[in-house]
């Protein structure tokens, strides 16, 4: 299973040691504390690979295949349904959890894109820092630099979107055939005002390796 690259850590703890000292500086800290927004965002990825991804590959193999129920006799039965009810459990508990790293990821990808306009002084008409993955989508040709992250960050924000939004996900249970995923319906409506359904779906070990590879690009930035 894929994990989050992190670079800022010693022994597993953060260490800003790696940031560079200028961002103390008054100009780095009218929106927000650099230091401290980039220690929230580390310890966010700490807390996804002690315990969500690694979560979300225990939870996909005890319930990628259900059990069956045994009508042979009423013993067996019972515990036959006892059994499917705990896989029914499990698979809850893992779309609780899905959604969770998709919210933190983009959370994540959220404080990289404030802190990179801090860290560049890009800021917005209103003179504050872009701080979400829409705002970067909509003005992408101001930040040429991302362009290669761009489906992928539209991926991200699809995802998010699709959970917050879509009517249709409580009830929707699909689970990947090969390794862990993430499965979303998003809905819109047409010029005709028909309701458009959309299946999205991607692996979660891709979400983590594409994260990884947009990361980096961020930190980079930071780190010049």
């Amino acid at each position: 299973m894929e994990l989050i690259e992190i670079i800022d850590i010693v022994c597993d703890e953060y260490n800003s040691r790696y940031l560079p000292p200028k961002y103390s500086e008054p100009k780095y800290n009218l929106f927000l504390s650099f230091s401290l927004k980039h220690m929230s965002m580390i310890n966010r990825m700490l807390y996804l690979n002690r315990i969500v991804i690694p979560t979300q590959h225990k939870y996909w193999q005890e319930t990628i295949n259900s059990p069956k129920f045994d009508n042979s006799t009423p013993e067996k039965f019972m515990q036959s349904n006892i059994a499917h009810r705990e896989w029914e459990h499990k698979l809850t508990y893992s779309l609780f959890q899905q959604e969770e790293l998709i919210m933190h990821l983009r959370k994540l990808i959220d404080d990289c894109i404030a802190l990179y306009c801090v860290a560049k002084q890009k800021f917005n008409d209103t003179g504050t820092p872009l701080e979400s993955i829409g705002e970067l989508i909509n003005q992408i040709d101001k930040f040429s630099e991302f362009k290669a992250h761009l489906d992928y960050l539209k991926t991200v924000n699809n995802l998010s979107n699709s959970l917050k939004h879509s009517a249709v996900n409580p009830i929707y249970i699909r689970i990947g055939q090969n390794e862990p995923c993430v499965f979303t319906v998003s809905s819109k409506k047409d010029k005709n005002k028909n309701i458009i359904y959309n299946d999205m779906g991607i692996s979660i070990n891709d979400l983590i390796r594409n994260f990884n590879s947009c990361y980096k690009t961020f930190d980079a930035y930071l780190k010049e």
